[in-house]
């Protein structure tokens, strides 16, 4: 009988606190702040923990963007600020621009 797979409940949340940085570089709404991944007088995350949470969640954020991306009338033509960072979030080449 095959093992059923687990899912993971805390991931929606999780990204839900890192889209704004993920998008644009900036945490326009205090969520990281709020989730304690900050602290108050910084302004951005340390690079490890975004490129972890990154690796993690980032498929689950470009599917979300690019959906959302697709609603719009005037699509953003600049890659989100996390896939120019950090290159995808699964290893590969990074986005050349």
């Amino acid at each position: 009988m095959p093992v059923r797979r687990r899912i993971d409940r805390h991931r929606p949340a999780e990204l839900a606190v890192w889209r704004d940085w993920f998008a644009w570089g900036h945490d326009f709404f205090d969520h990281l702040l709020e989730a304690g991944i900050v602290a108050e007088h910084q302004q951005q995350p340390d690079e490890v923990t975004a490129r972890a949470v990154w690796r993690r969640c980032g498929d689950a954020f470009l599917a979300e963007y690019a959906a959302e991306q697709a609603r719009e009338r005037y699509p953003n033509e600049d890659p989100p600020h996390a896939l120019a960072a950090f290159g995808p979030p699964r290893g590969g080449r990074r986005y050349a621009g």
